[in-house]
């Protein structure tokens, strides 16, 4: 499966952009991609022809293709028969199994299988902490 985005960077030379322009080589209206970042939405050009879901990356497309369409993983969990792609992803998940949580909150001391669960929460605790000790 080939898909692809053609377009031209050129410079934007005589405004206050020091940036360049994606010019299209179709014709088609292309947005500045730095304008969505800072609306919080990336342009999704990429859509899986199995599923219709959209992707801002190639990478991330053929990810979800091998991941969700093919059947097919690099890794197996031997417990429970699910399937994994990457290893962190299946040593991850080998941690639930043993109930082992290595990632430990600095403030509350609560345990995570996953550094991203620990971050996600931190994030939130250090809210609530803040919160408390104003209160």
């Amino acid at each position: 499966m080939s898909i692809s985005v053609t377009g031209v960077v050129e410079p934007n030379f005589g405004s206050d952009s020091k940036l360049g322009e994606l010019v299209p080589e179709s014709g088609v209206e292309v947005q500045n991609p730095f304008d969505t970042l800072l609306q919080g939405t990336l342009p999704k050009p990429y859509v899986c022809l199995k599923c219709g879901k959209e992707f801002t990356h190639k990478q991330t497309l053929r990810y979800h293709d091998i991941s969700q369409h093919t059947g097919s993983y690099k890794f197996k969990c031997q417990q429970c028969g699910k399937g994994f792609y990457q290893k962190y992803r299946y040593e991850q998940h080998l941690r639930k199994h043993a109930n082992i949580r290595s990632y430990i909150c600095s403030l509350c001391h609560r345990g995570f299988f996953s550094r991203d669960a620990l971050r996600d929460h931190t994030k939130k605790c250090e809210v609530s902490m803040a919160m408390n000790n104003t209160l």
